[in-house]
């Protein structure tokens, strides 16, 4: 996903269960936006950073409710 994409129609769109992965560099803008998204609706997610393949740092979210 490249830098201009925008996270949170992204993360709204998400259906429960679905997943969606973002370099680490992101990580601050994602968890900030998902403050957002889950102070103003009952979306609920849960994120995990790990080590891709290519030994890059992803961020994964997950829609959990």
């Amino acid at each position: 996903m490249d830098k201009k994409t925008k996270i949170a129609p992204v993360l709204r769109a998400l259906e429960i269960g679905d997943e969606q992965s973002y370099p680490a560099t992101r990580a601050v803008s994602i968890r900030s936006t998902i403050d957002r998204i889950q102070s103003s609706s009952e979306i609920k997610f849960s994120t995990k950073t790990y080590h891709n393949e290519t030994n890059q740092k992803i961020i994964r979210v997950t829609r959990i409710a």
